[in-house]
């Protein structure tokens, strides 16, 4: 058994390597996307980084939009990919640049392998107010200004007849779910309806999977150390952005306050006790310590250079 990792690189290329690095295992998979936004040079070094190492690969360049489809998109492309590259993996794991494992991989697989089943992954019933916000309106992708704007209302909910689901972009997520995501027809309506949703990566799946034959699978934990630096109430600290008013309509822009705080070195004692696999975000700017001594204290990693 094993596990199937997709991640997503635009920057930083010393900190994407040790990232790798640090999750490698010979029988898991290993799929990067490199942003096309992102230099050329440094998706170029990271080819030639990891290019003798046959379990790992790179998904097609594509651009993607924050809070836009484009980023449930890449999701599903990298689950086709992988689904036809090994037989073995059980469960699909996303993670950024900026994320570092806290648990070491034998730690992983053996928990994943013994919950094949199961999906890990932050789901939440959506209100009215934040339903209306999500759905209201027809969100469509800006590449140029790089976010989503608005370009009408609609109904809310119109076309998914479903409840709405919501919560974090971050999951575990089993070989037989990503499957039916990708496979499966009844997915097309999900489809149809989230390419014009704002946000849509952090209700896609959550409401696929709550509202099919996979409910009973779900495990509201996705084992991630996140802490956000001010959840906002009304979101439930889920949806990290603010809608404004532009001359063109309504606008999407991040919201600061709901974005995760910098993990550093006097974290690690909570990090050896939360339940989680996964942390972020880190920056070596900020605090290039701590990923040394997660290194040593929780992954049994030599730091680098030693």
């Amino acid at each position: 058994m094993s596990a199937a990792y997709f991640i997503l690189l635009h920057h930083r290329f010393e900190q994407a390597v040790r990232m790798v690095e640090a999750l490698w295992h010979p029988d898991n998979v290993y799929l990067i996307h490199v942003d096309q936004k992102a230099d050329d040079a440094f998706a170029g070094s990271l080819a030639e980084r990891f290019s003798k190492l046959s379990n790992v690969r790179f998904l097609p360049r594509r651009r993607v939009v924050w809070g836009g489809y484009s980023l449930v998109q890449v999701h599903l492309d990298a689950m086709s990919v992988l689904l036809e590259w090994d037989s073995r993996w059980t469960h699909f794991v996303n993670l950024s640049g900026q994320d570092y494992p806290v648990r070491p991989q034998s730690k992983i697989m053996e928990f994943l392998a013994s919950n094949a089943p199961m999906n890990f992954i932050e789901a939440r019933p959506v209100d009215d107010g934040v339903a209306q916000l999500l759905t209201g309106y027809l969100w469509e992708e800006d590449p140029q200004k790089g976010t989503v704007v608005n370009r009408g209302k609609r109904q809310p909910l119109s076309g998914l007849d479903c409840p709405l689901f919501s919560g974090s972009g971050w999951h575990m997520l089993s070989r037989d779910f990503c499957r039916h995501v990708c496979f499966d027809r009844t997915m097309n309506r999900f489809v149809k309806f989230f390419r014009r949703v704002v946000a849509s990566d952090e209700a896609f799946f959550q409401t696929a999977l709550l509202n099919g034959e996979f409910r009973d699978t779900h495990v509201n934990h996705p084992f991630r150390f996140i802490e956000l630096q001010a959840p906002d109430a009304a979101y439930g600290g889920g949806i990290l952005a603010d809608i404004r008013e532009t001359d063109e309509g309504m606008e999407l822009k991040p919201n600061q306050r709901n974005h995760p705080r910098t993990i550093v070195s006097d974290d690690l004692e909570r990090l050896k006790g939360y339940p989680a696999f996964f942390a972020r975000k880190f920056d070596p700017e900020v605090d290039a310590r701590i990923l040394d001594l997660i290194d040593g204290e929780l992954l049994d990693l030599k730091a680098p250079g030693n």
